[in-house]
């Protein structure tokens, strides 16, 4: 669907609060120049904060006209490569990076080779970062969604949809990375809160990064959990991190 409306995509998608970008860099521990590479750019509206922050930039979109719109887009960026190919059977050809970034992208691609692809192009000490996006219903917040799903059950009905959840009722993926077996939980990190630039008529967006996994080895060879970085304003998640 994306696809065949780019340019209308690209205008009304949200962008991602700057505090989910300070957050990866710290938990990542990226410097300027750290190699990225990012699952599902879109067009590219994740990757623009990514290359101004001086990262070199690798984004893998399977969608061609999404990708044309990022080439567009992030052209006066040397330091950004869009590669049109899927995921999932692409090549890294031997290269490495120091982080595996996807935005609202990762539930896209296959649960059985997702993980076991992403650990095998991340080198030794990188990590793998998920942010995710959900509407959710705040205390005090606009119960447009709640009082519609009648509305909804009548034109689309399905028994997954409902009213959007609390914030502190929203998942995350730590348990996942490290049943993997390829990542472990070694350290936890924060949540960026509510994006202002996300709310609309019905429920504000609630993005949270769901994971970082830190790489030293193929292999997962220890886990503890530290203390979360909660300096943020909405609830702290748990990160998982790959020794």
């Amino acid at each position: 669907m994306f696809e065949q409306v780019p340019e209308l995509y690209d205008r009304a998608r949200p962008v991602y609060p700057p505090d989910v970008f300070d957050d990866i860099v710290t938990l990542a521990g990226l410097g300027e120049g750290a190699r990225v590479l990012e699952i599902g750019c879109g067009t590219g509206q994740a990757t623009l904060p990514l290359a101004e922050r001086g990262f070199e930039v690798t984004c893998i979109e399977l969608g061609e006209q999404l990708a044309a719109v990022a080439r567009r887009k992030l052209a006066p960026f040397a330091n950004v490569k869009i590669v049109n190919a899927n995921f999932e059977t692409w090549e890294s050809v031997g290269e490495r990076f120091d982080a595996v970034v996807a935005f609202t992208a990762f539930h896209w691609l296959d649960p059985n080779v997702r993980y076991e692809k992403t650990a095998g192009v991340l080198d030794d000490g990188g990590a793998l970062s998920i942010v995710d996006t959900r509407h959710v219903w705040p205390e005090g917040g606009d119960p447009f969604w709640a009082e519609v799903q009648e509305d909804y059950d009548a034109v689309a009905p399905d028994p997954n949809d409902e009213a959007p959840p609390r914030p502190d009722a929203v998942g995350e993926l730590s348990a996942e990375i490290q049943s993997s077996g390829r990542f472990g939980t070694s350290r936890c990190g924060a949540t960026s809160g509510t994006s202002s630039t996300a709310r609309t008529s019905t429920s504000p967006s609630s993005t949270r990064i769901q994971g970082i996994a830190r790489s030293t080895t193929t292999r997962v060879s220890s886990c503890m959990t530290e203390s979360a970085v909660a300096s943020r304003r909405d609830r702290a998640a748990p990160l998982p991190r790959h020794t």
